[in-house]
């Protein structure tokens, strides 16, 4: 060993902000910050999805606010932010699709 020096590694904030509902294959407008990595991107999908798999989505390089299309299947979903490096979930909330 020719050196060392201490390394501190910390979680990535993000915050993004939706409204609570949103109608089927609508666009859903979502603020957030983050990251915003070569590769990142919000998706919206039924909860229950397994973290990895998206739905449609929208690259974190348009800038905030950006509009995401919801998933056409009724009831619970998730706003994912996701990494571009192996799709990670970093951040999730909630959202309920209604007709």
């Amino acid at each position: 060993v020719l050196g060392r020096r201490d390394l501190k590694i910390i979680a990535a904030s993000i915050t993004m902000q939706a409204p609570a509902t949103c109608k089927p294959d609508a666009p859903v407008t979502i603020t957030w910050s983050g990251p915003n990595h070569n590769g990142d991107y919000i998706t919206i999908v039924k909860k229950g999805t397994p973290d990895g798999t998206y739905g449609k989505y929208t690259n974190t390089t348009k800038g905030s606010p950006m509009t995401v299309v919801a998933p056409k299947d009724l009831g619970d979903a998730e706003i994912r932010y996701c990494s571009g490096q192996g799709n990670v979930v970093l951040a999730r909330i909630a959202i309920k699709v209604e007709p």
